[in-house]
């Protein structure tokens, strides 16, 4: 389709008769004023108001999808939007909402023969491809609206569809669907304020509305998508989505990305089973519907879908359309591509950017820019590049999945996925014996349908003649044996020509075809294509054996290049390059092919004049032999290249200009003779690529190759890595060149052509390396100002540009005049000459496409190492060139352009120094500051400035006298660069002796390969592991530890890269204290290397089963985790982050630009939203971009390098809730030795910080109590997400990383809330394993200052640092007191004997809001399980001191304690000496002694009633003053009944508090005719106590006539804790008697029963055992001393028997075990006492009263 005659385009045109049409209310204006001229008004005013010229272009929506175009207009630069559309936009603008230049180019353009003759695609498309079907937008379906028109004559007369719509627009389109992408009367009927807007004429129709709103993610486009819930439900969506993101709505996501992904349209619609049925994938495959929805949607209307299908039949029948006419046919990759490109540019070029997100539906980014910042703190003014915020966007995930060695061979590579394979054949690595993969499985096995219909297009009718079924039957019956290629990998004929052995065969019937026989055995050593060589593919790529190539599943080499290689770039001959291929071809490559694959199966519509490579010229051959044009036209060749390498006579053809066939042949005749048989070359050009050009033989008469190959630039050139040879070096530099005799004699220098030298030589003003920086020529040459002076001369560029270019002087710091004259001696003359003015001159004009600027700067080295770059480089006007865009871009993502500056090393020292706004541009900012304050500073591995210095002190006296500018620059500008080594660590003496093959090639001639051996080394010696020292045995160290893993997962360049760094490590840690955390043990280290091993471990496991992170509706939680590397670890601390809460997770991961295997990690996660970003974005940055995403009420900061202990996160968010005031809670962080690595932590007076209790056993009391704290780690931290947002997340002063944390925790402080921490939530933590021991360093000395500057206030009132006060500083209690509770034991409720009541004071204590210490000092040690589950949380609890330590523990925590508790009168008789020592430490005026019981009456009641002897002294008075004299010391004495209270007023005591027991009611349900049998509980603590000589007492003298009494069988159990020590056989002589020991709830055993019996003969207190039945609602028969302490009433709460009438003590129990009223009434009437006299909160009440009246003058 090739346009006849050269037009105006239509969209050119002004259309009268439309305009009138359009804006006919303006009609009267134009015939009063203008006569009736419509072209005039439109010129003078209607241009001005926004009106449109024709149907074809919208004036209004131009200019408000293109600002930058309405600001030219604004400022007359352009009439309007269409003058600007005519003179510059139609080359890539779009000029209407419904059709999109860039989108209609890439779908039609190699169909159109590249829009020949038509001004751009548009042009086209109104003149041809509108009438042709062809679309220019997802939401014009042609086909579709052509069917709904009444008069398919008037299409035609109107140019086609598109057109008939755009001249009917302005009448009612009502129910006409322009396409199944969108419903039109459904979107007007839903959205009645749309129609409103119609009908104001704001838009002419809904769809107009749709694509051109400002709010598009507030509309559905209809009612089979919601936008609204596809957002919602999808939330990753929602950050690329919107105004101002790469796609303009979740629906325009959907589309493109959100159905391939199986995503869901609305809440109701599942489209898997869909796609699976049979007529929808019969529909897809035939092009009628794009996908799955597209035809569910069109089924909705029947009739119209019917009509749809039936009219598509006809006109593919009838020719009238093909496949690649249809719109959308290949759009979904075109686009998906076009969107992960503006996220990657973001805005760099907003033209070209502006024009892909427009195609997208969306609306331009824009950009951000700051002011320089001078630091004043430095001795010399420091320049500083700011960041670039627009270079701060988010990359987009990547697709790739990683090549592994355990998948199955079946699975190594998916043809939908672009695997990184070769990186993974790693030859090195030992193979392991596999099956050889089956050719059936081979990419080049399958019949290619589709092409082969193409190529051989008269099948169709044979196939329809025969009845056949498809189109592969026809070609095994048929197709085979006519010559035909089963697909464009496999050329049959020439295959059958190559190997005439293979013809005899199939002659012979032992082959169908050609195919067949390479299926089955010629695949292992033949060659299938003309464009491919088995051996050659091999030979360039070594490591594919067959052993290497089975082991990864493929079956020979074609079939790797066509899976993995031809998609990574490589070439399989040298005729076919494909990196040159694509960058002479002008079309996109077919989404999920390599240039190779493309090439072939799209070679009969690609250009005969393409190039492949640089070794065969198409025009020059077609020039040359004009015959080859006839015979493509014959079809008996394909394009100039295949007659080239497939005619019979090879040796009459020559390939290109600079090679002669004839001349060659004759002149090397010797050398073919002398071949051996098996060398057989197809002609001498073979010879020439094989041999000939190693050897510099001559390829033509003008070219000497062995002396243009001596040339400096050209062996530069080659050494580095431009050229692969001095041919191709030729080839390149006289491209230009299309007739031997326009070649000059004298090709002294390769740049001396006009044609090198930019037709605009300002093209390169844009560029970052041409702008002249004033303020830095100043600080640099700092006699500038005095000259000027002198020359009068006012402008420092003037001075320059007059004086300053003849001093040798850098116009900025990114040229290097001097070094640029030392390393292009040409440049020299040139300039002598008169050519240039200067180097910089040389460079700006002609120079910066081939040359180096500066001396730390290769455009090889940063384009080899990240090549994605070279497009956007040679796609964009932005960058001038590789060093432009480094400047521009690449420098802020923090890459390098040589070994000599690594950003990540450079910003190590600014992180040292405090300057990290010098790192948003470390290359810049380093050549800012070079010369001065970074003068010492190390930029690499491979140079070490300091040492340097140090080492050569004369070079820094000549960097003070201005010859050098650094030491790096000394050391590659020195004229005896054999003299100065680069860092201790490399000997050029050692390494030139220690390997004699560098004999000749280091020299410091300048044409010598190398410079010094130190260039050798790191460009090959250091990848071959040879020593470069003495002292270093590189080989060794590669295969140690983990070297070898850090190379491979991209950490280290090289074995010596990684030596260096753990040098410096070494020799910075051994500057360190002692006790700094960064010096780790031998234990450390190892446990370290064990937790990285364990999770290795996890990861089969989670490639075989996928982490699940998805959920429906709202999530419980949302954790955030950023990952830097150390995928194993990330996928470790995921698993057990799974493994830990079952509830909803929002799993939000931030990937700080990781280079090893964690870009795979989402391969691993089902339902995880990933964030990549651009380079490392620092902590608190990264977690604010991930913060806007949360959606949880409770937000989870992880680390990467943790796992999680059970109940961890549970623990987090139970405890966050549990109270208003709390905002964070973290908990106990253990390191993988077993150490603790904190228990909360404490902020000083001074801003610094500890880890409390770093390095301690984790089990430590101390560690295990809930407390309030200055901060907590967020390697594991829970937060409420308002009080977050609130607080606006981290703050960005702390940029990149430490601090931010503590600095979060101050500001929740300040805000009122509460930081807690809670020792049951244990996570393990590897610590530092993403950082930088050097780096967190210099940050945390960085930060501190902004933390302490930040919170002045805040720290004037934190204690200050010091050892001593470490306790004190743990927690955080400005309201609360602090009581130490002194005790026997831990007081566990099992215990019994007062434990329980002193359990129940600790309990109190600690609801009461008290920080509470218990300190047991009998040396008895339960285990941990029972004190951590009968205690509070918040409780310390000193389980492992005793009376021995106390006197130390009241030293170290002087001052600390606001009340001493001490239980028991005789913990206070042993405890007074202690007490007094530390009298200085303790509070005097707050002791509380708690006698539990007073002793005294019960030891002389036990004298009685044993018969005991009595001494004179054994009197009640003296007793008591013996016992209570102690108590003298205390503030007040605390009893546990009236009884006991008088006995100490008696003695003389007036402050006496009477605290009982806490008890709830909680009456066991069994009633008495349910119940059977007698109940004892009580402790047995030795056979001297009260409760062994009361059940001895009751079975000897009671319980015999009990059983006498009894009328009905029963039992009586025994039930309490008994020491080891106490007899307990003396009991069980009775049968009816059941021991039953401690037991822990008793609840069954007051259920049970039916009489709870106490027969205590002397006691003091109250019996705790009979309130605790009594309240389980068991009657209880006690003896009359129990009662009276007790102060209950005989026969209505409890029943009385006296110990001297065992007989009526019999009686009591059996008239109660037999009577049910009587039961049932003392039943009732003691619960009644216990819910009055021991309820919870009368007991709280009491207990407050006393403390309160201790503390109350505190």
């Amino acid at each position: 389709m090739v346009k006849k005659d050269i037009l105006t385009p239509k969209w050119e045109k002004f259309d009268n008769e439309w305009y009138r049409q359009r804006y006919s209310s303006i009609l009267p204006i134009i015939e009063d004023i203008y006569a009736g001229d419509v072209y005039l008004y439109y010129q003078e005013k209607g241009r001005k108001i926004g009106h449109s010229p024709n149907s074809y272009f919208d004036e209004k929506w131009y200019l408000k999808t293109y600002p930058i175009v309405a600001e030219a207009v604004q400022s007359n630069q352009f009439l309007s939007g269409f003058d600007h559309y005519c003179r510059e936009g139609y080359k890539d603008h779009s000029p209407h909402w419904l059709f999109t230049e860039d989108y209609y180019q890439k779908q039609y353009n190699e169909l159109t023969n590249h829009f020949a003759a038509y001004k751009n695609g548009y042009d086209h498309y109104l003149n041809e491809g509108d009438l042709n079907l062809f679309s220019g937008s997802i939401f014009f379906n042609p086909l579709l609206y052509a069917l709904q028109q009444d008069n398919q004559e008037l299409i035609s007369v109107a140019g086609g569809s598109y057109q008939h719509f755009l001249r009917n627009l302005t009448s009612n389109i009502g129910k006409t669907r322009l396409s199944w992408f969108f419903d039109e009367e459904w979107y007007v009927n839903t959205y009645p304020d749309v129609q409103n807007s119609i009908k104001r004429h704001e838009y002419s129709c809904g769809l107009h509305h749709y694509l051109s709103n400002p709010t598009p993610l507030e509309f559905s486009p209809s009612a089979d998508f919601s936008e609204s819930f596809y957002r919602q439900h999808y939330n990753d969506v929602a950050s690329s989505v919107g105004v101002g993101h790469p796609l303009r709505n979740g629906y325009m996501h959907f589309i493109f990305h959100g159905y391939k992904e199986g995503r869901r349209p609305n809440e109701n619609f599942e489209l898997d089973q869909l796609a699976l049925q049979g007529d929808v994938i019969k529909a897809i495959s035939s092009h009628m519907f794009h996908n799955a929805f597209e035809y569910w949607v069109a089924k909705q209307d029947q009739v119209l879908f019917d009509q749809y299908c039936n009219e598509f039949k006809s006109k593919v029948q009838t020719e009238d359309l093909t496949a690649a006419q249809l719109p959308l046919s290949n759009e979904t990759n075109v686009v998906h591509e076009t969107a992960s490109q503006v996220v990657s540019k973001s805005v760099e070029d907003s033209d070209a950017t502006d024009e892909v997100i427009h195609s997208l539906g969306t609306d331009p980014i824009p950009t951000i820019a700051k002011d320089p910042i001078i630091d004043e703190d430095e001795d010399f003014p420091v320049l500083t590049v700011d960041e670039d915020k627009s270079l701060l966007t988010i990359e987009p995930q990547k697709e790739k999945i990683k090549f592994t060695e355990y998948s199955k061979v079946s699975d190594a590579v998916n043809e939908d996925e672009d695997s990184n394979v070769l990186s993974e054949m790693d030859p090195k690595k030992d193979p392991q014996p596999s099956p050889v993969p089956s050719p059936n499985k081979a990419f080049w096995k399958d019949f290619d349908e589709e092409w082969y219909v193409r190529k051989y297009s008269d099948v169709t009718s044979e196939i329809k003649a025969l009845d056949l079924d498809s189109v592969e039957e026809y070609y095994h019956s048929f197709g085979c044996h006519k010559g035909h290629s089963p697909n464009p990998y496999f050329d049959e004929q020439w295959y059958l020509k190559t190997y005439p052995e293979v013809k005899s065969q199939i002659e012979q019937h032992q082959y169908v075809s050609g195919f067949e026989h390479y299926c089955h055995q010629g695949y292992q050593k033949y060659s299938p294509h003309w464009l491919f060589s088995e051996a050659y593919y091999r030979q360039k790529l070594t490591h594919l054996t067959d052993e290497n190539l089975a082991r990864n599943g493929f079956v020979n080499g074609y079939d790797h290049y066509l899976r993995a290689g031809d998609r990574e770039g490589i070439s399989g001959s040298v005729f076919f390059a494909p990196e040159f291929f694509i960058g002479h071809y002008n079309s996109p490559i077919q989404s999920g092919l390599g240039a190779y694959s493309h090439y072939l199966k799209h070679i009969d519509t690609i250009s005969n004049l393409t190039r492949t490579s640089w070794y065969f010229d198409p025009a020059w051959y077609l020039q040359q032999y004009p015959d080859v044009q006839t015979l493509i036209d014959n079809g008996e060749f394909i394009n100039p290249l295949h007659h080239y390498l497939t005619n019979d006579d090879p040796k009459n053809y020559s390939p290109l200009l600079w090679f002669n066939e004839q001349f060659y042949n004759s002149e090397y005749a010797d050398l073919f003779e002398q071949l051996e048989p098996e060398q057989n070359y197809r002609n001498g050009y073979a010879h020439f690529i094989d041999k000939g050009i190693g050897l510099l033989l001559q390829p033509s008469l003008p070219i000497n190759l062995d002396i243009y190959s001596f040339k400096t630039e050209v062996k530069r050139d080659i050494n580095n890595g431009l050229y692969p040879n001095a041919y191709v070096h030729w080839l390149a530099n006289h491209a230009d060149i299309h007739d031997v005799a326009d070649l000059k004699e004298d090709e002294t220098e390769y740049y001396t052509h006009i044609s090198d030298i930019l037709a605009d030589e300002n093209a390169y003003q844009g560029a970052v390396w041409a702008q002249f920086d004033e303020e830095w020529y100043l600080m640099t040459y700092s006699d500038v100002p005095q000259k000027m002076e002198i020359c009068g001369i006012e402008s420092v560029k003037e001075y320059y540009e007059q004086i300053g270019v003849f001093l040798g002087h850098s116009p900025n710091p990114y040229f290097d005049e001097q070094w640029y004259l030392f390393e292009y001696e040409f440049v020299k003359k040139d300039i002598k000459r008169g050519k240039f003015k200067t180097g910089f001159d040389h460079y700006c004009r002609i120079g910066h496409k081939k040359c180096q600027p500066h001396w730390l700067f290769s455009s090889e080295h940063y384009l080899y190492h990240n090549p994605n770059f070279t497009y956007e480089i040679n796609a964009s006007s932005e960058y001038v060139n590789a060093y432009d865009h480094y400047l521009k871009k690449g420098d802020a993502l923090r890459k390098t352009g040589s070994l000599f500056f690594d950003p990540l090393v450079y910003e190590r020292h600014c992180y040292e120094a405090g300057n990290v706004e010098k790192t948003y541009f470390p290359f810049r900012n380093y050549l800012l500051n070079m010369g001065k304050t970074d003068l010492r500073a190390t930029v690499s591995l491979y140079f070490d400035s300091r040492w340097y210095l140090d080492r050569y002190p004369e070079v820094l006296h000549e960097i003070k006298a201005g010859k050098y500018t650094s030491a790096l620059q000394h050391y590659f500008m020195n004229p005896t660069p054999t003299s100065y080594e680069p860092l201790p660590w490399f000997s050029e003496k050692f390494y030139v002796e220690e390997y004699p093959d560098l004999a000749g090639v280091i020299s410091t001639d300048r044409n010598s390969k190398f410079r010094n051996g130190y260039e050798h080394f790191l460009l090959h010696g250091s990848l071959e592991c040879r020593n470069p020292h003495p002292d270093v045995n590189l080989k060794k160290y590669y295969l140690s530890g983990s070297v070898r893993d850090d190379i491979e997962n991209g950490f280290y360049r090289d074995a010596f890269g990684h030596w260096v760094f753990d040098k410096r490590l070494e020799a910075w840690i051994d500057h360190l204290p002692e006790d700094s955390h960064y010096r780790l043990s031998d234990k450390t280290i190892q446990s370290r290397e064990y937790f990285q091993k364990k999770a290795h471990f996890m990861l089969p496991t989670v490639a075989h089963q996928k982490l699940d992170f998805s959920y429906e509706g709202k999530p419980d939680i949302s954790v955030i985790m950023l990952v830097k590397n150390q995928l194993a670890v990330t996928l470790t601390a995921l698993a057990s982050l799974r493994a830990n809460f079952k509830g909803k997770i929002q799993l939000l991961i931030g990937d700080n630009h990781s280079t090893d295997d964690t870009i795979f990690i989402q391969n691993c996660l089902i339902g995880a939203h990933l964030t990549r970003f651009a380079y490392n974005f620092g902590y608190g940055r990264a977690c604010n971009y991930l913060i806007e995403q949360v959606k949880a009420p409770i937000t989870v900061f992880l680390n990467n390098d943790i796992y999680l202990y059970p109940g961890a996160i549970d623990i987090l968010c139970k405890h966050l809730v549990s109270k208003t005031d709390i905002a964070a809670v973290g908990g106990k962080i253990i390191h993988p030795d077993g150490h603790l690595q904190e228990a909360g932590s404490i902020i000083w007076r001074d801003g610094t910080t500890i880890g409390y209790l770093r390095g301690d056993d984790p089990l430590i009391p101390e560690a295990n109590f809930v407390r309030d704290v200055d901060y907590c780690s967020t390697a594991m931290m829970a937060i409420k997400t308002s009080i977050l947002l609130q607080l606006e997340g981290f703050s960005s002063i702390y940029y990149p990383a430490y601090f931010e944390d503590t600095d979060l925790c101050v500001r929740i402080i300040k805000a009122g809330y509460r930081v807690v921490y809670h020792p049951d939530a244990v996570v393990e933590h590897m610590e530092y394993a993403s950082s930088d021991p050097i780096v967190s360093s210099g940050l945390t000395r960085r930060n501190h200052q902004k933390f302490v500057k930040a919170h002045a206030d805040f720290l004037r009132f934190q204690h200050p640092r010091h050892s001593d006060n470490v306790v004190i500083a743990r927690e955080r209690t400005e309201k609360n007191k602090r009581i130490l509770f002194i005790e026997d034991r831990v007081p566990l409720r099992n215990l019994g004997s007062g434990y329980v009541r002193s359990n129940d004071i600790v309990r109190q204590m600690a609801k009461l809001g008290y920080s509470v210490t218990v300190y047991p000092i009998n040396d008895q040690y339960p285990h941990l399980f029972q004190i951590y589950s009968d205690l509070p949380e918040t409780v310390e609890v000193l389980y492992n001191r005793t009376i021995h330590e106390l006197s130390e523990f009241f030293f170290k925590r002087a001052g600390y304690y606001d009340v001493i508790w001490i239980g028991r009168t005789h913990n206070l008789q042993r405890i007074l000496p202690m007490m007094g020592e530390a009298n200085r430490y303790i509070p005097q005026d707050c002791l509380i002694l708690d006698t539990e019981v007073i002793a005294t009456p019960r030891t002389l009641l036990r004298q009685d009633i044993l018969g005991l002897k009595k001494d004179e002294e054994d009197t009640l008075e003296i007793g008591l003053e013996r016992e209570l004299s102690c108590a003298r010391h205390c503030q007040t004495m605390v009893t546990v009944n009236e009884i006991d209270a008088n006995y100490a007023k008696a003695t003389g005591f007036d402050q006496v508090s009477i605290l009982g027991h806490m008890l709830d009611v909680r009456p066991t349900p069994k009633t008495w005719e349910e119940r059977t049998g007698l109940l004892f509980v009580g402790a047995l603590h030795d056979s001297l106590s009260p409760n062994f000589d009361s059940l001895e007492w009751f079975l000897s003298e009671v319980f015999p006539i009990v059983v006498k009494k009894m009328d009905q069988e029963f039992t009586f159990t025994i039930a309490g804790y008994v020491h080891p020590s106490v007899d307990m056989s003396v009991f069980a002589k009775y049968p009816q008697v059941k021991l039953l020991g401690a037991v822990d709830d008793l609840t069954y055993l007051y259920n049970d029963n039916r009489v709870c019996i106490a027969p205590t003969r002397f006691a003091g207190g109250i019996p705790y055992k009979l309130h605790e039945a009594a309240s389980f609602g068991i009657p209880i028969v006690a003896t009359e001393l129990l009662v009276r302490q007790l102060g209950w009433t005989d026969d209505k709460d409890i029943f009385a028997a006296s110990i001297y009438n065992p007989e009526f003590f019999a009686s009591q129990i059996v008239r109660l075990y037999q009577e049910e009223k009587l039961w049932n009434k003392l039943r009732n009437n003691a619960l009644s006492r216990i819910d009055k006299e021991c309820n919870e909160q009368q007991f709280r009440d009491n207990l407050q009263q006393i403390l309160t009246q201790v503390t109350s003058h505190k």
